[in-house]
């Protein structure tokens, strides 16, 4: 998919687990149309997937989770 504006947050993350719909609504409040979110079940998960969509072209990647996922 060529393009695109994709949300994902790591489900390992506390923080992120909890305000994943949240986070989304704001998004989606701001006018930014999403293509496509997912809560992803681990760190690993969460790479792989942004990774795919980084290489497939997408406009903007969003991500959420804690300072372990933002490090990587």
């Amino acid at each position: 998919m060529s393009g695109g504006r994709f949300f994902y947050a790591n489900e390992e993350s506390r923080r992120s687990r909890l305000a994943y719909f949240d986070a989304v609504d704001a998004l989606v409040d701001a006018g930014i149309a999403l293509d496509e979110t997912q809560l992803c079940q681990n760190h690993s998960e969460l790479d792989s997937v942004v990774r795919q969509r980084v290489e497939e072209g997408a406009e903007v990647v969003f991500v959420g989770g804690g300072d372990g996922t933002l490090g990587e």
